[in-house]
């Protein structure tokens, strides 16, 4: 199973699809699943995400990479304990 981050979003926000953009050539070079999960219209995500879009986690232990812009040392690191990290 390949490594899964998610990026936790709303489709108005343009620094969210900033990170999106920024994150695709990470994800096709080095084959890890992103997910997008779009937090307008459920309370409870946008309480706790909602000041700080967008968020990228670690989809499997919840851990939090960066939120706002792509921290690309973030993502090295993270690439690197996934064994993806070429």
């Amino acid at each position: 199973m390949s490594p899964r981050l998610r990026l936790y979003g709303t489709g108005c926000c343009h620094l969210c699809e900033e990170m999106r953009q920024a994150l695709e050539p990470w994800r096709l070079r080095h084959g890890f699943e992103l997910e997008w999960v779009e937090i307008s219209g459920d309370d409870a995500l946008e309480s706790r995400y909602g000041p700080c879009i967008p968020v990228l986690e670690d989809a499997s232990s919840g851990r939090e990479l960066c939120h706002y812009h792509l921290d690309v040392e973030a993502l090295r690191r993270w690439l690197a304990e996934a064994g993806r990290d070429d």
